[in-house]
């Protein structure tokens, strides 16, 4: 052996190799790396090797000779102390065999790998078969490669140093470990320097679920950690705050058990990974106040146990991929301040029980498939200060009361099909700062009251009057509206718009005016026989009630005995 000076590695383990351990081992100056578990070695292991500063890194330091071989007695799964634990005491089971002589279990070798009598536990680094705060931690810390998180949380590797002395945490009474805040370590890189991710990350460990009396876990803009929230997450019955936010390369679901720690008061897992249905155990936070769950690759509905989260103030579930409707349960949530879902591929109608959340403040459903009538019931929201719904399917008219809301300052509905005329109480709001209503299927005038409002949109009324607002008939611009140092276009010959606020212009064949006609005139009222076959897309429109053609198609007469119906100029000019 005291030739081979340039030998690094001596791999022996998994043989039936008898005797002591060679002193001569030691003589090995380049050797770094030597396994020698699962063989008949007996005696001890020679202090030559425990005492080297070379072998086994890091282990050595931490374990002296264990982290070369158990000693007689004890077991480890490696044969060997290693980060995720120290060599485990075998208790010995003595028994009596047929023939009247002892048997026993005691292994009488080095390096032995398995117990009969005892299970190995993950991270116990000193043997007792339980696992404490300070080993926990480290198990945190080997998990996401603590060795690359930075200089300033080499402690954590160090087991002399107590857990309520290592930089990120938080004791209660210097005791008990109440806060984890590892937002300035770089988890899972593969160098110091936080380069790139590590491809050997387990990433956090169940056994986080032991910190009972945890309150806070903080590992935003972890963007290198991966894995996923362990499901003994819901052990954690005193967390207060789980921030996994911004930790692009976590997977995997939304544990149910989320459920079960039932003192969350902040759940923030937005921009992540994330995958699978918000579970229906959500509705089990009573304390909950913030929920943020955007920029995900979610599936699925918004459970309506939400409606059980009394305490929520912020609900925060854009761009992940939700479907299905909102749930009435909304309604429930009398202390509901902001309200996010835009993004989603969200239908049906906003429930009017959305008007029973009085303390909304801001509620943003723009860019969903949303449908149906905007509820009157919306106008009871006294303190509502931005409402966003553009790039929706909404219909009908604008409510008068929307324009009355006291603090809305900011009302974005545009790309929708809104059909009949602006409510002039829009122009009476003095907090209102932004009015976006382009892209719907407006008629009449824009209110004088609009028209000379210097406070909306940026005062462009000074400029422009009510292009400002919204486009006029024969006019377009890419907003539906005037924007700064743009005005409203003028449609090409041949060409036209059908409403206020166009963003592009065609040309329209009869029917499209028809169409305008019926919107115009309130055609959803009719009585069922005066609207028969209108804007049915397989009948010719000469088929439409009251409509009559002459030979070649065009329409030549209009019959519409309805008390009050009077054509708008508008209609007529076209």
């Amino acid at each position: 052996v005291r030739f081979l000076k340039k030998v690094e590695s001596v791999l022996l383990g998994y043989n039936r190799f008898k005797g002591n351990v060679p002193t001569e081992l030691g003589w090995l100056m380049e050797l770094r790396l030597l396994n020698l578990t699962d063989n008949r070695l007996t005696g001890n292991v020679p202090r030559e090797l425990c005492n080297s500063r070379r072998l086994n890194e890091p282990l050595l330091s931490g374990f002296g000779c264990d982290a070369i071989l158990c000693p007689l007695g004890t077991f480890h799964p490696d044969g060997v102390a290693t980060n995720l634990g120290g060599c485990r005491p075998c208790p010995v089971d003595i028994q009596i065999d047929e023939d009247g002589f002892e048997t026993s279990n005691a292994s009488p070798y080095l390096g032995t790998t398995k117990c009969a009598t005892a299970d190995f536990h993950v991270g116990d680094v000193d043997g007792d078969g339980h696992l404490s705060q300070r080993e926990i931690l480290l198990l945190l810390f080997f998990f996401t490669q603590g060795d690359h998180w930075g200089h300033a949380f080499r402690d954590w590797m160090d087991m002399t140093v107590p857990s309520c002395s290592l930089p990120g945490v938080e004791c209660r009474n210097g005791v008990d470990v109440t806060s984890i805040n590892l937002k300035d370590a770089v988890l899972c890189s593969n160098d110091e320097g936080g380069n790139g991710p590590s491809s050997s990350c387990p990433g956090l460990p169940s056994e986080i679920g032991l910190l009972s009396k945890l309150e806070v876990l903080d590992l935003s803009r972890a963007i290198f950690l991966r894995g996923s929230i362990p499901t003994e997450i819901g052990m954690l019955k005193n967390l207060k705050t789980l921030d996994l936010s911004y930790c692009a390369s976590m997977t995997g679901t939304i544990p149910s058990e989320i459920g079960e720690c039932s003192s969350l008061q902040s759940l923030v897992l937005a921009d992540g990974g994330f995958t699978g249905t918000i579970p229906d155990t959500i509705g089990n936070l009573r304390m909950l106040q913030k929920l943020s769950l955007g920029l995900n690759s979610l599936a699925g509905t918004i459970p309506s146990t939400i409606g059980r989260m009394k305490s929520v103030m912020e609900i925060l579930l854009s761009r992940s991929h939700l479907t299905g409707t909102l749930p009435t349960t909304f309604g429930n949530l009398s202390k509901l301040e902001n309200l996010e879902l835009y993004g989603n591929e969200l239908v049906g109608s906003i429930p009017s029980q959305l008007g029973q959340c009085l303390m909304l403040k801001r509620i943003d459903l723009f860019n969903n498939k949303l449908n149906g009538t905007l509820p009157i019931e919306l106008v009871n929201i006294g303190l509502l200060q931005i409402f966003h719904l553009k790039t929706n399917q909404l219909s009908g008219t604008l409510p008068q009361g929307m324009g009355t809301m006291p603090l809305l300052s900011w009302f974005d509905a545009s790309s929708n099909q809104l059909t009949g005329t602006v409510p002039d109480t829009f122009g009476h709001n003095h907090m209102l700062k932004d009015l976006r209503l382009g892209g719907n299927k407006f008629h009449g005038t824009v209110p004088g009251s609009l028209c000379t409002n210097v406070r909306i949109n940026s005062g462009r009324a000074r400029q422009f009057g009510c292009d400002a607002v919204l486009c006029p008939l024969g006019f377009y611009s890419d907003a539906g509206y005037a924007s700064a140092g743009s005005g409203c276009k003028s449609c090409p010959d041949g060409e036209s718009t059908m409403y206020l606020g166009s963003s592009k212009c065609r040309k329209f064949t009869q029917r499209d005016f028809l169409s305008m006609f019926f919107d115009v005139m309130g055609g959803e009222s009719w009585p069922v026989e005066r609207k028969r076959g209108w804007l049915e897309h397989s009948l010719s429109e000469c088929h439409w009630a009251g409509i009559s053609c002459d030979e070649d198609g065009i329409v030549n007469g209009l019959d519409f005995p309805i008390n009050g119906v009077q054509l708008s100029d508008d209609f007529l000019m076209r």
